[in-house]
């Protein structure tokens, strides 16, 4: 069978008065267990034959959450991607978002085409990348991110939003894509900033350090976490 590993969550959202977590900000959760599942059929749609981490590498996710629905236990933000090509002539980036609405994608100021069913979004670059190139790209998206059957992904309990990465049903088992657009797959690691917005009396815990807390002026605060060490998308 085999085995993975799986960290507590890579990020959670929740009142102050209910915070159980070090106030050391140079502290990182470290709350690793191993578990082991059998193989499961997927249930995504199209998926790829072989990995996209064979053709891109995302080198870094900046990762902008600016609202957090705790009625509607719904997100709305965006991810800025750093992508790298690993091969000649690439001319459509894939990443995996489960099942929440893309608004649109754009590089700079430039709007990219692409196209998306639920489990993968396909983006034109504009142009081919040769190896070693890099685009940035962000997605700007939102929506109700989904649950594993079994155990794992993203929940919405009383005052506690939080994230678990791994999918118990899911194929890949990795499951960063219920909540943000990624490679999910095992083999590819990045580094990470969290710009993480919630009400004021929330506060909001990511891999990495703390760098700052910004009063909003209307109510809320900004979390900003920063994770230097390349990780994959699933802790």
């Amino acid at each position: 069978l085999p085995s993975f590993s799986q960290q507590k969550s890579s990020c959670s959202f929740h009142k102050s008065s209910y915070a159980k977590a070090s106030d050391n900000k140079s502290e990182i959760a470290k709350n690793i267990s191993g578990f082991q599942t059998r193989p499961h059929p997927s249930t995504d749609k199209q998926l790829p034959a072989s990995g996209i981490s064979d053709t891109i590498h995302v080198k870094h996710y900046n990762i902008s959450l600016d609202t957090l629905n705790y009625t509607a236990k719904s997100i709305k933000g965006n991810a800025r991607l750093t992508i790298q090509s690993k091969q000649n002539g690439v001319n459509n980036i894939s990443l995996w978002l489960l099942k929440l609405q893309v608004d649109s994608i754009k590089s700079g100021n430039q709007n990219l085409s692409f196209s998306y069913n639920d489990t993968l979004i396909r983006i034109s670059p504009g142009s081919p990348l040769n190896i070693n190139d890099t685009i940035e790209i962000t997605v700007y998206y939102q929506g109700v991110p989904k649950q594993d059957p079994t155990w794992g992904g993203f929940y919405f309990s009383g005052n506690f939003a939080f994230n678990l990465g791994v999918g118990f049903d899911a194929d890949p088992h990795t499951y960063g894509r219920i909540w943000f657009p990624c490679i999910d797959e095992f083999t590819d690691r990045a580094t990470y900033d969290f710009f993480i917005t919630t009400p004021f009396t929330y506060k909001a815990f990511c891999n990495g350090l703390l760098q700052s807390e910004t009063d909003n002026g209307n109510n809320t605060k900004t979390w900003h976490w920063k994770m230097n060490q390349p990780i994959p998308t699933y802790l």
